[in-house]
């Protein structure tokens, strides 16, 4: 498998891609609210066991490129975050992935955050 490469072009948009299919597979779609705001693609779900959660995908994926940013200390982040009656109980950050290494252990340790928030 191929090793990620922040500086080439098409290895940010692989990355991008990669990411972005797997959290469709898992269910993950646009967040309406960090959208609006975000300089980067923002992605949710309710949480599967708990409809009052929502876990939170920061994908670090540039909206204008569509592709991963350069920056390497940037970092996809899974955040789980709980509400109930309308009024946000808290909010935890579960995983910082940094984006090194193979393109599939980078995906591997998003989805192990994103088990991580589930159990929260």
């Amino acid at each position: 498998m191929a090793k990620y490469n922040p500086s080439n072009d098409k290895h940010q948009a692989w990355l991008a891609q990669n990411i972005l299919s797997t959290l469709k597979k898992w269910g993950f779609q646009m967040d309406a609210e960090y959208s609006k705001t975000s300089w980067e693609f923002v992605l949710s779900r309710v949480d599967r066991f708990d409809t009052e959660k929502r876990i939170i995908v920061f994908t670090s994926i540039d909206k204008l490129s569509g592709g991963m940013r350069k920056n390497g200390s940037d970092r996809i982040r899974v955040v789980v975050k709980k509400v109930h009656n309308t009024k946000e109980e808290w909010a935890h950050r579960t995983g910082r992935i940094n984006r090194v290494g193979e393109f599939k252990a980078i995906t591997d340790r998003m989805c192990d955050s994103i088990i991580k928030a589930q159990k929260l």
